[in-house]
């Protein structure tokens, strides 16, 4: 029986907050029963809306790391990421490997391992700024969840969450642009530290070029798992394969 309960930090991507994980956060609870899930804002975004994004990432995860160490002022955390999320995950295993058991990223890349045009693919581009020009809240996240998710029959109920998140923690156009110049600058080093990473992606990322991640697996050689249709939001897409994958890679860690 488990007895040693873990924490986990989960950090969302570019312009979304903690709520826009949905049930995500409880449907992990209940696969890691006992786990602490703390969900920690990017600057810009949710809780940290009024906090000027900085343009990079090494300041970014420093505010994240603080924010984190604030909750639990000792031990290390196990951290599941997605996108911006991924990065900020992968600068804090660069600069403070100690403080981390665990990683498991979900579609994010890595200036110089990939082109430009693969991190934010170019068929994107278009629909991306145009719905940051929309001003009707529910026509510009119904925008955004058409581009990032793949499961379409429950695009209506997501866009109308979404909305409501706009409205009452909006996020301002000024603060993605921040978070945009510190994601394009975002690099690693040749050799990363020794701590368990798990990627995630999802073949029919129609934002980020599933080549990233490949990118980052055969750089470090971390083990990747592929979803063979879920988009860039896969949490949003199939929860229950990313909990299956979690479990297992967990178990084989043990092993």
């Amino acid at each position: 029986m488990k007895t040693n309960h873990e924490h986990w930090i989960f950090l969302r991507g570019l312009g979304r907050e903690q709520g826009h994980w949905g049930d995500f956060v409880t449907e992990f609870g209940r696969a890691f029963e006992g786990d602490q899930v703390l969900c920690i804002d990017l600057p810009g975004a949710g809780d940290a809306r009024h906090v000027p994004p900085p343009t990079t990432l090494h300041q970014m995860t420093e505010y994240v790391r603080q924010a984190a160490r604030e909750k639990v002022a000792s031990g290390t955390f196990n951290i599941l990421a997605l996108s911006l999320g991924g990065m900020v995950a992968l600068e804090w295993l660069h600069r403070f490997p100690q403080d981390l058991r665990s990683l498991v990223v979900i579609n994010t890349s890595v200036a110089g391992l990939a082109p430009f045009y693969r991190r934010m693919r170019i068929s994107a581009f278009p629909s991306f700024v145009s719905s940051a020009l929309v001003k009707d809240p529910l026509q510009r996240e119904r925008r955004i969840v058409d581009l990032i998710s793949n499961r379409r029959e429950n695009h209506d109920e997501i866009a109308e969450r979404w909305r409501r998140l706009a409205v009452e923690r909006p996020i301002n156009h000024r603060s993605v642009v921040r978070q945009m110049i510190a994601a394009s600058r975002f690099r690693l080093p040749k050799h990363m530290p020794a701590v368990p990473t798990l990627l995630l992606v999802g073949q029919g990322d129609r934002l980020v070029h599933p080549r990233c991640s490949e990118a980052l697996h055969r750089r470090y050689g971390w083990p990747l798992s592929r979803h063979p249709w879920a988009g860039h939001d896969l949490p949003l897409d199939d929860t229950p394969w990313i909990l299956n994958e979690v479990r297992k890679w967990r178990e084989s860690q043990r092993v």
